[in-house]
């Protein structure tokens, strides 16, 4: 088989010239402007993940940061399953997981890294149920 890049995503070479699209195979390259607009909504975002309890006082200073933001609730939450979660998610699985916040240099590097392979779905995935829960209790306390 053969992986041919488009920019509609990555397609698989079966036989002959069928290209079939990959299942939610998707990359994308983003600039530097839409990079730093995105930063403090992934870096809010990436405290989910912490290894820590995450209270009300910690949802709605989230809250706040993401209300600040240009993006809408559908987008943030997309944002935060197709951008954060699958860089920040294996901090949840971890036995002793990062508990004091992540480097924000590092999480936007992986974070653009990740989105530039590709997005790969489905997988199975038992941190995204309690990231889900999280997310319904924080966008009640969005801004609209």
């Amino acid at each position: 088989m053969i992986l041919f890049i488009f920019p509609s995503g990555v397609h698989k070479k079966t036989s002959g010239t069928d290209f079939v699209p990959s299942v939610g195979t998707t990359t994308v390259t983003m600039t530097q402007n839409e990079i730093t607009t995105r930063t403090p909504v992934w870096s809010a975002f990436s405290d989910l993940y912490l290894d820590i309890p995450v209270t009300d006082a910690a949802l709605r200073r989230i809250a706040d940061l993401l209300s600040e933001s240009p993006y809408s609730v559908t987008e943030l939450e997309r944002i935060l399953f197709d951008e954060v979660h699958p860089v920040c998610r294996d901090n949840l699985r971890s036995v002793a997981g990062n508990w004091n916040g992540f480097n924000e240099p590092e999480l936007v590097q992986a974070i653009v890294a990740q989105l530039e392979r590709g997005k790969r779905f489905p997988w199975s995935d038992s941190t995204k149920a309690e990231i889900r829960e999280l997310w319904t209790r924080l966008s009640t306390l969005l801004s609209p």
